[in-house]
């Protein structure tokens, strides 16, 4: 672990280019078939997203996203990453959504 930014990732981090090479994600268990991750708005946007996923027998799953302006993800998608075990990978799915996004 660096101890030190360099002059170039102060820039990209003020910016909103510099992409991080994790993202901090908070995961809670509301019930037994729900969970709610949780990690920071893409800079420089401040806030943070949330990212409710419900499990619910014949339908699947449903999947709400509150936060990530600008981001341009389909619920459907996301239900089907859900569907297939990728619970924990919507977070870095909704980011690079958010990095795309005008």
């Amino acid at each position: 672990c660096k101890s030190e930014a360099t002059e170039e990732e102060l820039r990209a981090l003020l910016s909103g280019t510099y992409t991080p090479q994790s993202i901090p994600v908070n995961v809670y268990v509301v019930v037994p078939t729900a969970i709610v991750l949780t990690f920071p708005e893409r800079p420089p946007m401040p806030g943070m997203v949330n990212i409710s996923v419900v499990v619910n027998g014949a339908a699947g799953a449903a999947v709400e996203v509150s936060g990530a302006m600008g981001a341009d993800v389909q619920k459907s998608v996301l239900e089907e990453v859900v569907r297939r075990g990728g619970a924990l990978g919507l977070p870095g799915r909704v980011w690079a959504a958010s990095q795309t996004a005008p």
